[in-house]
């Protein structure tokens, strides 16, 4: 038979697990109105909310996304040549020479202050690797930046089929990538340059004139799924708070007007909808707005891009 100090340990968890559930759930312990989505529980949202954005706006003023171990050269390499293997192509070999003139590239950007394949005076990408007195007879380069990790960028550039195709081309055998970090329009940077070749010694039947792509063609849904990658937890967590915050509202909602969910209600349905009129619409309304708000300033925040 349990002790009193198990039955006292038994009443606080159950005690707990109710205010757990009258936080999310609409139901008649709560008058139907679950706290997340009171003022109090919208203000406490907005207020964390808040506090990540500016933690994770703080944070890339003080320190850019390159620094972080995981997104390095190595690792890069290491990614691509997975996909490759995957596919059933060749792994490229690491190519110090082209990594030099993707820093060149990549420092020239910052440097110059832009962001493409070829500079405001018409520089090429071709030019970084010539003046390594690098001979090819194939090239081509793929850019990414505010990345976090190696494998974030090359799913970016699996995702975009421009980028795909010149990442997994046969007749490349070298490669050579650069992590870059600097300050580009006054917003602390991470570039990342990867340059693919093949030497002019080396003979490969059936392939044409690389060019440089730009992965312009991502479709929206791999757009969502690169974002949330590329977010930090601060970014992460406001996000998920806010799409909480629209479950939560939507579930009370539902519950005063779906039949289906009603099933769950002990009241009869006319004193449920007394109890969570007017009140319970505009509570539905700020929810939906602030998550909006919420899940807009992350957008600014967050993302890599190609």
């Amino acid at each position: 038979m349990p002790n009193k100090k198990n039955r006292k340990k038994q009443s606080y968890a159950v005690k707990l697990i109710h205010h757990a559930i009258n936080v999310i759930v609409p139901r008649s312990h709560n008058n139907y109105r679950p706290h997340l989505i009171s003022g109090i529980g919208l203000g406490a949202i907005a207020l964390l909310a808040g506090a990540g954005l500016w933690l994770a706006a703080s944070s890339q003023q003080t320190a850019v996304l390159g620094a972080q171990p995981e997104i390095t050269p190595a690792a890069l390499l290491k990614d691509v040549n997975a996909e490759r293997t995957r596919a059933g192509g060749a792994e490229l070999a690491y190519s110090a020479v082209l990594a030099d003139a993707a820093l060149a590239k990549g420092k020239d950007m910052l440097a110059n202050q832009y962001w493409a394949h070829t500079s405001p005076s018409g520089v090429t990408p071709w030019k970084w690797i010539q003046d390594q007195q690098y001979s090819y007879m194939y090239a081509g380069e793929n850019l990414a930046k505010n990345f976090s990790s190696a494998d974030a960028t090359v799913a970016a550039w699996m995702a975009s089929s421009a980028h795909r195709e010149n990442m997994m081309h046969d007749y490349y055998t070298e490669a050579g990538f650069a992590v870059v970090d600097g300050q580009l329009d006054d917003v602390p940077t991470t570039i990342i340059v990867a340059l693919f070749a093949t030497p002019a010694s080396t003979t490969v039947a059936g392939a044409s004139t690389s060019s440089p792509q730009t992965g312009a063609d991502i479709n929206f849904l791999s757009r969502v799924g690169l974002s949330v990658q590329a977010m930090n937890p601060m970014l992460l967590g406001s996000v998920l708070l806010a799409l909480l915050a629209i479950a939560v509202a939507a579930l009370t909602f539902a519950s005063t007007h779906v039949g289906v969910f009603r099933m769950w209600q002990k009241k009869p349905l006319n004193k449920v909808r007394q109890t969570t009129a007017w009140h319970q619409h505009h509570t539905v309304g700020k929810a939906v707005g602030l998550a909006s708000f919420v899940i807009i300033a992350v957008a600014l925040f967050s993302g890599g891009q190609l």
